[in-house]
This record gives C-alpha cells, sequence and structure tokens, in this order.
C-alpha cells in the first residue's frame, strides 16, 4: 500500500492561517414599524446613507410598512437611530 507523507513545513501553515481566521461577528435581526413615512423610500435613504456598514442589510416589508434589519448590535443601533431621526411627519405647506 502506498502511503504519502507531508513534510511538517507544509502542514504547520495551515493550521496557523486556520488560528488566525476572523471570527463570525454575532447578527441580529430587528424590525423597525415605520410611523410616518414609507417603509420603501426610508430604505432607499438609509442604504445611501449606511453603504459602507460591511453586514447590514437594511429590507422594506411593505405589507407592514416596516424596516427590516440584518447586522451586528452597533449597525442595528446605528440604523435604528437613522430610522427614528428620518420617520417623521410630513411637512404641511
Amino acid at each position: 500500500m502506498f502511503r504519502r507523507l507531508i513534510a511538517p513545513c507544509l502542514v504547520l501553515p495551515m493550521f496557523a492561517c486556520a488560528s488566525h481566521a476572523p471570527r463570525a461577528r454575532s447578527t441580529e435581526i430587528a424590525v423597525v414599524p415605520v410611523q410616518h413615512a414609507v417603509a420603501a423610500e426610508l430604505v432607499l435613504e438609509l442604504r445611501a446613507l449606511l453603504e459602507d456598514r460591511p453586514t447590514l442589510r437594511i429590507v422594506p416589508d411593505d405589507r407592514t410598512n416596516s424596516v427590516l434589519l440584518s447586522g451586528t448590535p452597533q449597525e442595528i443601533a446605528e440604523a435604528q437611530e437613522l430610522l427614528r431621526q428620518l420617520d417623521h411627519p410630513a411637512q404641511g405647506g
């Protein structure tokens, strides 16, 4: 039977790389009801403002006029604060 030997210098770098792999960040999901605006319109604004957030996903739910957020706790808190600021009654005039 043929046995293949692997030199230790080839095995060690693989383990070293595995130990330095990035750890998964905790991901949360939040449903934010929109009171005064249209969720789909706010989502467009939020995506433009928060496009540099690597794991944040922003999705409108037209049925409930809510915004669904998925990301790290910090990203979600940031998006919720922006939603709070943007969701205000329309100025009459």
